[in-house]
């Protein structure tokens, strides 16, 4: 990967966490680790300046060095902080590159995705898709039995009354899922289940754009396993996977015609790969800082070659912020997301070499139960 640019910026980074401050500043946390003095400034909330010393002093321990050029507030600006500070956005600044913006608006959202695909003739990668606009019916005699997945194209993070994706789902349970979003006046969008038979396993190809000389230069951060759960909640992700030489292509023509349109910043595409890896589908995007970014650029400062990440550790009620840490230090791990700890005493926590999947779970198992 060529060396990053001096400071992975975003201005105005609120456009995208409107609807969700929490997540704005859960991503503005996470972001610290990947940062490096003398050359970044950051953007911080006032939640997390009673603990900037704890963690800065861990990251110190485990051969980062973080910056401590830090501006303080809840909804910078443009006018606040410049251009030159690290939020953890797609580049949002519709001054200075509308474009970056626009692409965005015309393919990020999961009701706009698949007909962005059908523009740029990549249609074909995608699983069959559907997206239905409150009033339109799903067509049960068409789609008869296929195990589908039910999204949300207005996604919310947290607790919600409706997840962000059900699924896999067939017949009535598909016609009940859609009428309970149209219900809640939102359009849905409704994707095969791949592979139809067999098993499978989900990714994400996390890539940053920035500005070059000659228009946008895209850089491959890594592909990354998603780690789930048994409500097929995404929790995590282990890197490097292999993927065959087709989907690669694939992941990256799509990510190539996004920055060529004017993308920049941090952003994903998510796949799924069938469990003997010949075959691959362009799944969704994720046109933000993704959960595996700024593990993934952790992993490229401390020059590792593989990682696996856990974003939201529950830790045990009697565990202070400290001693936390110093499970973590002992397990030979990084704590790279602080942002949930004031108000929920989660961490996100990354891990590096061999056994990195194993020795984070034990780790884990430590943090939740406090011994």
């Amino acid at each position: 990967m060529e060396a990053l640019e001096p400071t992975i910026y975003c201005v105005n980074p609120a456009g995208a966490f409107e609807a969700s401050q929490e997540r704005l500043n859960g991503a503005l946390a996470q972001a610290f680790g990947a940062t490096r003095e003398g050359i970044d400034r950051i953007c911080l909330p006032e939640s997390f300046r009673p603990i900037f010393g704890t963690a800065l002093n861990h990251l110190r321990n485990r051969g980062l060095n973080p910056t401590t050029d830090v501006v303080w507030s809840l909804n910078p600006s443009v006018q606040e902080i410049g251009n030159r500070v690290l939020v953890p956005h797609t580049h949002n600044d519709r001054n200075n590159n509308p474009n970056a913006v626009d692409v965005r608006d015309a393919a990020g959202d999961k009701d706009r995705t698949p007909g962005w695909m059908s523009l740029i003739g990549q249609r074909h990668e995608m699983p069959r898709t559907v997206v239905l606009q409150p009033g339109q019916q799903f067509d049960l005699a068409r789609w008869g039995n296929q195990r589908v997945f039910v999204k949300r194209c207005t996604e919310s993070s947290g607790v919600t009354e409706f997840p962000n994706v059900v699924g896999p789902i067939s017949g009535q349970a598909v016609v009940d899922a859609v009428a309970q979003l149209h219900a809640r006046n939102e359009p849905v969008q409704v994707q095969a289940a791949v592979p139809e038979t067999g098993n499978g396993w989900d990714g994400s190809a996390q890539f940053f754009a920035s500005d070059g000389k000659d228009g946008g230069v895209l850089r491959l951060l890594g592909i990354t396993r998603q780690l789930v759960d048994a409500r097929n909640h995404h929790f995590g992700n282990e890197a490097p996977v292999k993927i065959n030489r087709r989907i690669r292509r694939a992941l990256l023509k799509v990510a190539r015609t996004l920055v060529n349109q004017g993308l920049r910043g941090a952003f994903g595409i998510d796949f799924r790969v069938s469990e003997d890896g010949e075959n691959g589908w362009i799944t969704e995007f994720n046109l933000r800082v993704n959960g595996s970014t700024f593990p993934l650029l952790i992993m490229l400062l401390l020059g590792k070659s593989n990682m696996c990440c856990v974003r939201e550790i529950q830790v045990h009620e009697d565990l202070s912020l400290e001693r936390a840490l110093e499970f973590v230090e002992d397990a030979d791990g990084v704590a790279y997301h602080f942002g949930f700890w004031q108000t929920q005493h989660r961490l996100g926590v990354v891990m590096f070499d061999d056994n990195a999947a194993s020795r984070l779970e034990e780790l884990r198992d430590r943090l939740t139960l406090g011994v």
